[in-house]
């Protein structure tokens, strides 16, 4: 549950998003709820790991913070913590590292079933 924080705090954008299919060197995913920041409606992320499987959501974890920012925003932060009933499952996946824009992005699978509207950040 800690790395799953720990992405949290690192990145400025967190989405919950459905993927589509992989091309050769790009997969594009189509968001369907902001939890964390802004970005564009569809994210187009450079497969460096292995692509997503084609229908299934994933929170998108894009554009890291600097580390200072990251260390000066190490308390508690409204909009930062999942809730407790959904924490338990967005952590068992393992994330899978993309780029986004020059920048790593982390990609982690939603298991089935999801529903997205249980997905929020509080």
């Amino acid at each position: 549950m800690q790395a799953l924080r720990d992405d949290l705090d690192t990145f400025a954008v967190v989405v919950l998003a459905r993927a589509k299919v992989a091309g050769r060197v790009f997969q594009r995913f189509v968001v369907v709820k902001f939890l964390k920041g802004e970005g564009p409606e569809v994210v187009r992320l450079r497969v460096a790991d292995r692509p997503a499987d084609e229908g299934r959501l994933h929170l998108l974890f894009l554009r890291p913070q600097p580390r200072a920012s990251v260390e000066a925003t190490s308390t508690p932060i409204p909009g930062a913590t999942v809730t407790t009933s959904t924490l338990e499952a967005l952590a068992a996946g393992e994330p899978v590292v993309y780029s986004y824009q020059g920048e790593t992005a982390m990609v982690r699978e939603l298991p089935a079933g999801t529903d997205p509207a249980a997905v929020e950040l509080q």
